[in-house]
């Protein structure tokens, strides 16, 4: 079987990235439905009674339910597509089911103290939303610990500041305000550390996937800020008075999280988009007609995209694979492990401009 010598198409991915993204696309859409029934069913109940998130005003749909569906959505593409879309689809579905993980486990606190142990039993609601949200934590632990090797990077100076807006995030939950702090002014252990739960963990999480720079942490950012910014919609709905986005979006502690949630999700969302169009931070443009420098083997050497699938570029001397890989123009060993593959065609590579010198050493 040939291989290509020309740069992957755009829009491919890593066998490594697709695993990554479906493995966390099948965590995000069983803690999807689990959200979805742990706001609809009991969350406690006794005799006759019964209570459940979904009771009183729809706003709560904003903070469980439309990041839950949204994450079953795109987990579903991510099985159902191909490349580089379907893994910044399955990494963001586990980020959105991430970004309310948080809350969840802050509200569930709030209710395990308020109903103490003589007080009416919890419901399956309450058992469904901790299920999901540790199914969830487990998706998004998963993308960070994952390996990245070959996936495409996504531009420096939006990550960097898209992940340096989900800062915004725990403060705005953590400052004091109008006389009340809240680390110290809540007198509960358990309550006061649901609240630092939620107003670290999808942040966090979010953060050191950002600054990875690749498409699939950068993708479960995204989806994570998404799902911060439910929250800021299911504000906006309970509170009609603010005056609409002028009050929300003006200044304040709550504005701090609206604006931290928006930011972070338009810097995430515009960071992806040159990978996802083909286009790879820091490679120049590769012209089909060009072919590597003379070096070694006598100038029959070449980049061609790994054979192996763990690298984006792995160099042929002409007579064999070699250890000398490259992954965006970084080079480095990672020695062929398994029965090496039929050698490439020899007609020229076309490479990045920046890999046209064959490895030195």
């Amino acid at each position: 079987m040939g291989y290509p010598t020309s740069t992957p198409a755009a829009g491919t991915a890593t066998p490594r990235a697709s695993a990554l993204a479906r493995r966390t696309a099948a965590s995000a859409i069983v803690a999807g439905g689990l959200y979805v029934a742990g706001y609809y069913l009991p969350l406690v109940s006794e005799g006759g009674f019964s209570a459940s998130f979904s009771d009183g005003d729809s706003s709560g749909m904003w903070i469980w339910v439309v990041p839950a569906l949204l994450a079953v959505v795109a987990g579903v593409v991510a099985f159902v597509g191909k490349g580089v879309a379907a893994t910044a689809a399955g990494t963001a579905a586990g980020g959105l089911v991430t970004g309310v993980a948080g809350i969840s486990a802050f509200e569930l606190i709030t209710v395990h103290k308020l109903i103490g142990d003589s007080g009416p039993s919890k419901g399956i609601g309450f058992w469904a939303m901790a299920a999901a949200a540790g199914v969830a934590v487990s998706a998004g632990s998963s993308v960070l610990t994952g390996a990245k090797a070959g996936e495409a990077k996504c531009r420096q100076q939006l990550t960097l500041i898209g992940a340096a807006m989900f800062v915004g995030a725990p403060l705005a939950i953590l400052l004091p305000a109008d006389g009340f702090n809240p680390l110290s002014d809540i007198d509960d252990g358990l309550i006061k550390f649901g609240l630092v739960v939620w107003a670290l963990l999808p942040p966090l999480l979010a953060i050191a996937a950002t600054l990875s720079r690749s498409v699939s942490g950068v993708a479960f950012g995204a989806g994570v800020a998404l799902a911060l910014l439910g929250f800021s919609v299911a504000v906006l709905q309970s509170e009609p008075g603010s005056g609409g986005l002028a009050g929300p979006f003006g200044t304040g502690h709550d504005s701090l999280y609206h604006w931290s949630a928006l930011g972070a999700l338009v810097l995430t969302a515009s960071a992806l988009i040159g990978p996802l169009s083909g286009r790879v931070a820091g490679s120049a443009a590769a012209s089909p007609s060009v072919s590597p420098a003379g070096g070694a083997g006598g100038g029959a050497g070449q980049w061609v995209a790994d054979p192996y699938g763990r690298h984006q570029y792995r160099w042929y001397d002409g007579a064999q694979w070699t250890a000398q890989v490259s992954d965006h123009g970084v080079v480095s060993q990672d020695p062929p492990v398994q029965s090496p593959p039929t050698p490439p065609p020899t007609s020229p590579a076309a490479i990045p401009r920046d890999q046209w010198l064959p490895p030195q050493g």
